[in-house]
């Protein structure tokens, strides 16, 4: 990385921490609750900050907390991005930013997750499938799964919505509760699978010198994501996180 580009990339960082100092104190203004997640999480633990190469913050708040976003109004020049009922913004999860901002942190609702691996697999395919028919993306490579993404596209975005909102309350009624997850992050079936007693305790974890929660059994989640999460990995001359497409 050549030296305007790590100038480049502190400065979008900063902007970033900016942005989570003004959503941290929304939510302990409002009493709710978020933790550090992925790769911000994964940078508290192993650098006390930014994963170095890294150009985004995540965190993730319980279903209620999350639904709560909705009536927090923040300071005038920010805003929480949503989904509504057109492809504008097709995305699961909330991003909030300042007005008119090329920067955001994207914040992840923590879903109820079914016990069944098999239904848990479903429910992961189907919210993306849906995403990207909303985002006018078809990465897929398999035939079927083309085909129905060409024959989603044919139905009104309100309708995809929809049908996006009703399949994660149906999946949720399949849980008992033991499991939650993160359908619209980056990695996917299993590694954003968790067990709901992993949050239920948090912890204060240093972040670029801000103490932010994160829960308490970190570890157990980093393994799942990453694997041997502590070692960097170096791929084909720059470095990738283990797990990581």
């Amino acid at each position: 990385m050549n030296q305007d580009a790590h100038a480049d990339l502190h400065e979008l960082q900063s902007r970033e921490m900016e942005l989570l100092k003004v959503f941290q104190t929304l939510c302990e203004e409002n009493h709710l609750a978020f933790y550090l997640t992925a790769g911000t999480l994964l940078g508290a633990v192993r650098h006390k900050g930014f994963i170095p190469w890294d150009d985004d913050i995540d965190v993730a708040m319980p279903r209620a907390d999350y639904e709560q976003l909705c009536n927090v109004s923040p300071p005038p020049e920010y805003r929480f991005q949503r989904p509504g009922k057109s492809g504008a913004y097709p995305w699961y999860f909330f991003k909030f930013r300042r007005e008119e901002s090329s920067v955001w942190i994207d914040i992840f609702p923590l879903d109820p997750c079914p016990d069944w691996k098999s239904m848990a697999r479903i429910f992961f395919k189907i919210m993306e499938l849906l995403t990207a028919v909303i985002a006018k993306r078809c990465g897929y490579s398999k035939k079927y799964m083309r085909f129905l993404w060409k024959v989603l596209r044919m139905l009104p975005d309100g309708c995809l919505f929809f049908m996006r909102e009703g399949i994660r309350r149906f999946f949720g009624i399949l849980s008992s509760g033991s499991r939650i997850c993160t359908v619209g992050g980056r990695h996917g079936f299993p590694q954003e699978c968790y067990q709901t007693e992993w949050f239920q305790e948090t912890e204060k974890l240093e972040f670029e010198g801000v103490y932010c929660p994160a829960p308490k059994e970190w570890d157990k989640i980093l393994r799942n994501m990453y694997g041997d999460y502590r070692i960097p990995v170096r791929e084909e001359g720059h470095f990738n996180e283990v797990g990581m497409e």
